[in-house]
């Protein structure tokens, strides 16, 4: 118990040192820094968030790539919060047939079936042009996954880009 106090006391110093390094100070930064340590806190706390986040083959934080966009005819980049390969479902780390595409959301949303799908729908275009990319970089048999994790609930939304 004391070792995850003092964690967590060190972490809210440094979450704190880094907004007020961003210009936030008093109440806001308060309220900032409690809402940005209780999130890292529940992550750090998520195997699924750890799972995400561990050493995978091929794993890249931030991956980028410039390339010709769908309309041909002007450059575009894409980053990606995290790319991966593993298994194909969650937690599943026992091959890297798959490569994962998890895009991070830390909006403070409720859970649910409507708002995930809702969610899925918004943001299930910007995932599907990172795998697009990933395809014509790895092969057009490259098996994807794509995801969306909400660090604020925290939890995973997944799917098969090709069974949708």
């Amino acid at each position: 118990f004391r070792r995850v106090l003092f964690r967590s006391t060190q972490l809210r110093a440094r979450v704190s040192s880094l907004l007020r390094a961003a210009a936030l100070t008093g109440e806001s930064l308060k309220a900032v820094t409690d809402a940005v340590t209780k999130m890292l806190l529940a992550c750090a706390a998520d195997p699924v968030c750890q799972w995400i986040l561990a050493a995978h083959p091929g794993a890249q934080s931030e991956a980028s790539w410039t390339g010709v966009g769908d309309s041909g005819s002007r450059l575009r980049t894409l980053r990606a919060d995290r790319v991966f390969r593993a298994g194909p479902a969650p937690l599943d780390s026992s091959s890297s047939d798959y490569l994962w595409v998890i895009d991070y959301k830390t909006g403070s949303v409720a859970p649910g079936a409507l708002l995930l799908a809702s969610e899925r729908a918004l943001y299930a275009p910007q995932l599907l042009a990172y795998g697009r990319a990933l395809r014509a970089l790895h092969g057009p048999e490259t098996k994807l996954r794509l995801g969306l994790y909400y660090a604020a609930i925290p939890a995973l939304d997944s799917w098969d880009p090709d069974r949708e």
